[in-house]
């Protein structure tokens, strides 16, 4: 998976979330994805690295207050 399908899928799974969260948690992993290329993975190995888009979306609603999840 590319760094954009990742970011897109991430953002559409986070689609309930207030949309400053949703930038926010998106603009986030996308520096993680950065971090492992300059590190001298390829693009595909650093998404894979993140884990699955479910864990990555479990955890991002989990560390969210609750009244964000479903606001908007």
């Amino acid at each position: 998976m590319t760094k954009e399908e990742f970011a897109a899928q991430l953002r559409h799974r986070l689609e309930h979330m207030p949309e400053a969260e949703t930038d926010k948690s998106v603009e986030f992993y996308l520096e993680l994805i950065d971090d492992r290329m300059e590190e001298g993975a390829d693009e595909a190995e650093a998404v894979a690295a993140l884990g699955s888009l479910d864990e990555i979306t479990a955890n991002i609603v989990a560390e969210l207050p609750p009244a964000a999840v479903g606001a908007d």
